[in-house]
């Protein structure tokens, strides 16, 4: 299923699109990455490559 991540430090998760609502965040007002791990990883197998 697709959920919705902020690629920041914040690490949030939406089931919905939207953008980073945490304020101390570095992603703050950015939008949230489609993503569609079955696994709670969020891409990081991708970002470690």
């Amino acid at each position: 299923m697709t959920h919705y991540v902020c690629l920041g430090e914040c690490g949030g998760v939406s089931e919905h699109p939207g953008i980073c609502t945490a304020e101390p965040c570095s992603h703050h007002g950015k939008p949230l990455e489609p993503c569609e791990c079955q696994d709670a990883e969020h891409k990081q197998q991708e970002d470690e490559e």
